[in-house]
């Protein structure tokens, strides 16, 4: 089967109007060209599914089954600017991606859709980068490396701390949070909600890959079974390469980084463990 899965939500036009949303694969017979409008910015544009290729698609065959991922083209402010850090110059730019450089070495390079630059700040010995858009957006940098670089729902900020707070939108209700107190720097994630989850089988794979993208890997590990659970389970990251996008369907997990396949992998579950994991 042929498929598309677009990684933002909107609509697409191929003879008729159609509704989309992210990470979700819609079947289409005839692939020919189709428009692709974002609901959050993206800038529209049409492919040739068929005979065509370009940045925003990628091409994956897994199986029998070939997927057509579609990747937002992005709308920032295109900007650059120097501020001073520690009398250090720090290179901020915005183009389809949130480039920082420090003395020429890039420390930060994200994609990043909607984005203008707002101000910065220093507490202490503690940088903080603002940026505006329908989520906002905040880098926290500590020397020359960055602590924190993501968009934020919360903002509490007191004489006695400042908190960040992303919602992650995943299974497990999981809120990534950046705290400085004091100086130091804290991440750690939060549940959002207190309902006691009852996993069926074929929810596994997706909690699993959406622990793993947040960074909960005890949780990642309790899904395995005992042949497979790690002494520490943060090695459980050590399997998968880096990857800032992931789509699983059937038990089947497809990673991107930077809009670049970079792996795939097939689950195995039976009674509520995922019992082998396997590179396709």
């Amino acid at each position: 089967m042929k498929y598309i899965v677009t990684k933002f939500a909107g609509c697409l036009f191929d003879g008729e109007i159609k509704p989309i949303k992210p990470n979700l694969k819609y079947e289409i017979d005839d692939f020919g060209v189709c428009l692709f409008f974002g609901s959050n910015g993206e800038i529209p544009f049409s492919i040739n599914l068929k005979d065509g290729s370009c940045d925003s698609v990628q091409k994956v065959k897994v199986k029998n089954d070939l997927y057509h991922f579609i990747f937002p083209s992005g709308v920032n402010s295109i900007f650059s600017t120097v501020i001073k850090y520690k009398n250090k110059d720090i290179v901020i730019s915005l183009t389809e991606s949130l480039s920082i450089s420090i003395k020429g070495e890039i420390i930060l390079d994200k994609q990043v859709i909607g984005l203008q630059y707002s101000y910065f700040e220093v507490k202490e010995n503690i940088l903080l980068i603002y940026f505006t858009g329908k989520r906002n957006f905040v880098v926290v940098i500590k020397d020359e490396e960055v602590k924190y670089a993501d968009y934020y729902d919360e903002c509490n900020i007191d004489s006695e701390h400042i908190l960040f707070m992303t919602k992650l939108y995943d299974s497990l209700n999981h809120g990534r949070v950046c705290e400085i107190k004091q100086n130091i720097i804290e991440n750690y994630l939060v549940y959002l909600d207190d309902e006691e989850l009852c996993l069926k089988d074929e929810f596994i794979s997706s909690v699993f890959v959406d622990c793993l993208s947040a960074g909960n890997y005890k949780y990642c590990n309790e899904l395995l079974i005992q042949d497979l659970k790690c002494d520490k389970p943060e090695k459980i990251k050590e399997f998968f390469p880096q990857f800032d996008h992931f789509f699983v369907d059937n038990n089947i997990l497809i990673l991107f980084q930077k809009n670049t396949l970079a792996g795939a992998f097939e689950f195995e579950i039976l009674e509520h463990k995922i019992t082998n994991i396997k590179c396709l």
